[in-house]
């Protein structure tokens, strides 16, 4: 908590400095403009020359505030960056430490709910995938519970399930697909995954050995960055 505390003050402090230093500027993309802060000198040059060479134009481009917004932003840039990585890697640890397992009936309402930590999923049975995949390059070695395993953890019967993704991405997969291998993949080729690697945790169909797998509906079944799964119940 102390790193997101640093890193969240750090970019309140930048981005506080951006704004006292910020000229007006208008963009035109797709014929339309509306005022933006301008983020003016990514190199000496754009400092020099007054404007951004693709679409930004500054409508006090020689004045002497540009010129100094221009000379000023580098380093700014450069601070704001370091603390985005900074909440990158927070976000990496903190986001792969659990999992919200719900079960609920047909109405929405929740029946049973589980927040199962790394540790918890690897102590249920594991299963193994070793597959290519549209997203990586060559065969690729996935392990963690099957899809079976987990919706079987609240001794109900589900049909389907909802998976939810970091960004809001969610895909509904019918029982009938847990029954042919699926699994949460908790590692890939052995480690566990970043958000930024799609993990923490992946949906993973095992394409090469059914090929049926490779469609279009299958791979939207895929989802990674798996934050949550929703067992529903008839």
């Amino acid at each position: 908590m102390d790193s997101i505390a640093t890193g969240i003050a750090e970019m309140v402090h930048v981005l506080g400095a951006l704004r006292a230093r910020m000229c007006h500027c208008r963009m035109a993309l797709f014929g339309w403009s509306k005022p933006v802060s301008c983020l003016y000198n990514f190199s000496q040059g754009l400092a020099e020359s007054g404007h951004h060479a693709v679409g930004w134009r500054c409508r006090k481009r020689r004045s002497s505030i540009c010129r100094s917004a221009g000379s000023a932003m580098g380093p700014m840039i450069r601070r704001l960056l370091v603390a985005l990585g900074l909440l990158l890697m927070v976000q990496d640890a903190a986001s792969a430490a659990s999992l919200l397992v719900r079960w609920l009936d047909g109405s929405g309402a929740v029946l049973v709910e589980r927040n199962l930590s790394l540790a918890a999923l690897d102590d249920s049975p594991q299963s193994e995938i070793v597959t290519v995949t549209p997203w990586t390059v060559g065969e690729q070695h996935f392990a963690g519970p099957s899809l079976e395993v987990l919706a079987s953890l609240a001794s109900l019967k589900p049909d389907s399930v909802h998976v939810l993704a970091l960004n809001d991405y969610s895909a509904d997969i019918p029982a009938a697909d847990w029954r042919q291998g699926i699994i949460l993949a908790t590692r890939l080729n052995g480690e566990t995954m970043r958000v930024r690697d799609k993990g923490p945790f992946w949906v993973m169909y095992p394409i090469s050995s059914n090929p049926e797998f490779a469609r279009q509906i299958y791979q939207a079944r895929m989802v990674w960055q798996v934050k949550q799964l929703d067992f529903f119940v008839k």
